[in-house]
């Protein structure tokens, strides 16, 4: 549509292969979290997870959100913080959340961020030394 920058939309991408290749696109959702980049994401039974990225401000993005694609809303999707094995919490402010790598642990309900970190081109670069580990709560 001609729009540059940071758009925040989920379109589904339908593509039909025969004589000719078609692709539809449809706008699945024009509400959810405020638009980012540098985000990491995973699908899992049919919830596409976003979790953290740059904001349109260069604001970091600590939160996690899921887009149920069934019924096509967005909810925001709490961590679990606490003890880590008599360690104290982590606080999830402490590294930045952009440009990480999302895994999925078996189970289902725990998440890896590998890496990640922000060029600033002013100050050099920052990065996450740590594999940090996230426990989903139940959406």
């Amino acid at each position: 549509d001609g729009r540059k920058g940071i758009h925040g939309d989920v379109s589904l991408i339908k593509v039909e292969v025969g004589r000719r290749c078609t692709v539809a696109v449809e706008r699945l959702s024009p509400g959810g979290p405020e638009p980012r980049y540098s985000h990491a994401s995973f699908v899992k039974d049919g919830l596409l997870f976003v979790i953290g990225g740059v904001t349109r401000d260069w604001g970091d993005a600590f939160a996690a959100f899921c887009f149920d694609l069934r019924d096509r809303l967005w909810r925001e999707v709490p961590f679990i913080e606490g003890d880590a094995g008599g360690e104290a919490a982590y606080n999830l402010r402490s590294h930045v959340w952009a440009r990480q790598q999302a895994l999925l642990l078996p189970g289902g309900k725990t998440v890896a961020l590998v890496g990640g970190g922000i060029l600033v081109f002013a100050h050099g670069s920052t990065t996450n030394p740590l594999v940090l580990t996230l426990s989903l709560s139940p959406i």
